[in-house]
């Protein structure tokens, strides 16, 4: 088998709880695509403010809105919109029925994040 290509077909029993008020369904874990990792998640409150050494985030908003806080700058993000989040920058997400991607860069590694 070509492990070049993969397809992931998930349900959503087969995702976790990351931290109260974020939903985390995986869809690619960066063994394929070796240069990344990508996550269906949904948002219901607020991701507390985190900091990732190594990887940059993009979120990709597909229904709900949120907002992107880091120091005192806050965005608000539709469906549609898309938020990147560098290494090394404060985070914080709030927003509720909130449903978006993430794609992590390098792949999502839980020792990067501070």
């Amino acid at each position: 088998m070509d492990t070049r290509f993969r397809t992931v077909k998930t349900k959503p029993s087969d995702g976790f709880t990351a931290f109260p008020g974020m939903r985390i369904l995986p869809l690619e874990d960066g063994q394929t695509s070796q240069g990344f990792s990508l996550v269906r998640a949904l948002l219901q409150g607020s991701h507390p403010r985190v900091t990732n050494r190594r990887s940059s985030k993009t979120y990709y908003i597909i229904s709900g809105s949120c907002s992107f806080a880091t120091g005192e700058h806050v965005e608000i993000c539709e469906p549609g919109d898309c938020a990147t989040v560098g290494p090394g920058v404060e985070l914080e997400i709030a927003g509720n029925d909130c449903y978006m991607l993430i794609i992590v860069s390098p792949p999502y590694d839980p020792a990067d994040e501070i």
